[in-house]
């Protein structure tokens, strides 16, 4: 901190909007993060560089935060090798094998970016395991993501042509 020539105290650091156009987000983004503890102001709106070099440090990419946030440190994936890697694991793996070498292909960042989550198997057996399936059952799965549940509903005696599941590409 310095001060004027009447003694003011000056703060260093970046404005709100500095901050919102530095990392892609929106101002009212930046606010909730002050609510939120995740930055820190030094005066009225005036944010702390050390708080946001922590901020981008520390939390973007690690933790859930609102989706432009995670921009930042989206990777960027080639996804014709994540293709050719996925065949030669389909050659490798059977089932969830299979699903879960896939699931750690991707980074961490990059799952939360795009929003992506996977159920655990034991969790999934856990839940077809309280419902009732008869031969004729239908299964849809609406976001498959690496199959589990399309897997599980097979191993639960559901015919794999009654089974549909959905995926964002």
């Amino acid at each position: 901190m310095q001060t004027t020539f009447f003694n003011d105290i000056t703060h260093h650091g970046l404005t709100i909007e500095q901050v919102a156009q530095r990392v892609n987000a929106s101002t009212a983004t930046v606010r909730n993060w002050i609510k939120t503890g995740y930055l820190t102001q030094v005066s009225k709106g005036v944010i702390a560089q050390e708080s946001l070099d922590h901020f981008i440090a520390h939390v973007v990419g690690k933790e859930k935060l609102h989706t432009r946030a995670n921009k930042l440190s989206k990777d960027r994936h080639d996804y014709e090798a994540l293709e050719h890697r996925f065949e030669e694991l389909y050659q490798q793996y059977e089932s969830e094998d299979l699903g879960t070498q896939y699931e750690q292909l991707l980074s961490e960042s990059h799952r939360n970016k795009e929003g992506i989550y996977y159920t655990p198997s034991w969790i999934v057996r856990d839940m077809l395991n309280h419902i009732t399936i008869h031969p004729r059952s239908t299964f849809l799965d609406p976001c498959c993501g690496s199959g589990n549940f399309i897997i599980e509903a097979i191993r639960a005696g559901i015919a794999p042509e009654s089974i549909y599941g959905f995926d964002s590409a």
